[in-house]
């Protein structure tokens, strides 16, 4: 792999690898034998789903503050519903909840837990206070 090209001093990115086998490990690698014979359709599922709980898990480290002192005033942004249902509720009180930790220190899967709610759910949260310029990702 170049992982330690990568990571040598000057250029210093954070580079990883993900792998079923490591290279070296196998008798087909860096030689014509290495093709897709050799993967199974299960297998690469499997690898598949396990890349994407990571990408999802990395997603999730996101961080992100409020860009105002204090409480922000959603209302001028249209994001405080005129009619007060209790689906209405449920939806301000979450997206409250979720700016009270968007403070440049807690993750949205710290979050998520924090306040028992699918990181799903608050992605759609964050992704509207985004877009309205409420947060800011660090």
């Amino acid at each position: 792999g170049d992982e330690r090209q990568y990571g040598f001093p000057g250029i210093d990115l954070p580079i990883g690898s993900i792998m079923r086998t490591k290279y070296l490990e196998y008798p087909e690698y860096h030689t014509s034998a290495d093709n897709l014979a050799l993967l199974s359709p299960s297998s690469f599922q499997e690898s598949f789903e396990v890349v994407c709980g990571i990408l999802k898990r990395l997603e999730a480290a996101r961080i992100f503050r409020v860009r105002t002192k204090g409480e922000p005033q959603l209302g001028r942004r249209g994001l405080y519903p005129t009619l007060s249902t209790i689906s209405s509720r449920s939806v301000v009180e979450d997206m409250m909840n979720v700016l009270a930790y968007c403070d440049g220190r807690h993750d949205l899967t710290w979050i998520s837990k924090h306040l028992d709610r699918p990181i799903a759910a608050l992605g759609t949260i964050i992704d509207t206070l985004l877009k309205h310029d409420v947060i800011d990702e660090m």
